[in-house]
């Protein structure tokens, strides 16, 4: 079996397994909460990067808040990949990066004002 180059992770995931993925999650939560119909997502980006994909697509938002801690190097140079991924395989309209650590979390929060 072929190793995978980083790259072709993404497009892997974001061609195949999210559509398929989110499909059978979005059934899921609509059968088990039919009346919850969220208009704004709030999470935040971690090394598991694929779930920053995943759930906006899921809940169908339109605007999302992505917090994400700017001192880890390994999130930092994530966030501009997610950002591009983002836009090309959700409908996300309205995004936002918030830095999120100690020193300004109370801060960001009161930026939110969703």
């Amino acid at each position: 079996m072929r190793q995978l180059r980083p790259s072709e992770h993404f497009e892997y995931y974001c061609e195949c397994l999210l559509p398929y993925l989110s499909c059978k999650l979005r059934n899921q939560w609509h059968t088990n909460y039919p009346a919850c119909q969220p208009q704004v997502l709030v999470t935040v980006l971690s090394q598991s990067w694929n779930l920053a994909l995943l759930v906006p697509k899921v809940f169908a938002v339109s605007r999302c808040v992505f917090l994400y801690t700017p001192d880890d190097p390994g999130i930092a140079t994530k966030v501009n990949i997610v950002r591009n991924l983002l836009r090309r395989f959700t409908d996300i309209s309205n995004d936002e990066w918030l830095p999120f650590h100690d020193g300004s979390m109370l801060a960001t929060f009161r930026q939110l004002e969703v």
